[in-house]
């Protein structure tokens, strides 16, 4: 392709990330259990997963930020704030829960694709299913609606 055809295609075809700019997240309070709102991810899946429906938000930059938190069948449980970028289908990981309750913001995170191709794809149905269906992000009552209509179909045992 001459480089005055790729300058084009650039310019219509999704190079609007050159001007995007990342607004950094307040990290929000550890969930509470009475806020949690499980979702299906796959019967494949080892985990249980859950989405605190009071750290939800979409910054101005367009990421939904939410608390997620994975439970194993053996009752174990990893609480992660992240975010997913919709039209490029990545997520980034902001914090980790401890064990008493606090957060510990990651140093320097980077953006990685979602990959739908694992059993615990968790934030591929967060992606596809829940945040933003069509590419772009639902409101943030929208994606908690859409959570609570949407039952937990298969709980690991």
């Amino acid at each position: 392709m001459p480089l005055a055809q790729a300058s084009v295609f650039d310019d219509v075809f999704g190079n609007e990330d050159k001007n995007w700019v990342e607004v950094p997240p307040a990290i929000p309070a550890p969930p509470e259990d009475g806020d949690l709102i499980p979702f299906f991810v796959s019967s494949a899946s080892s985990f249980r997963f859950a989405i605190d429906q009071k750290s939800l938000s979409i910054g101005t930059d367009g990421v939904v930020h939410y608390t997620l938190v994975a439970t194993s069948k053996e009752g174990a449980r990893n609480v992660s704030f992240e975010g997913i970028r919709c039209h490029t289908r990545e997520y980034k990981v902001y914090a980790y829960g401890e064990g008493n309750g606090s957060f510990t913001e990651r140093i320097d995170p980077t953006w990685k694709h979602i990959d739908e191709a694992v059993a615990n794809r968790d934030r591929a149905a967060l992606l596809k299913d829940y945040l933003c269906p069509n590419g772009v992000p639902l409101r943030v009552a929208e994606i908690v609606e859409r959570l609570k209509q949407r039952p937990y179909k298969s709980i690991p045992q």
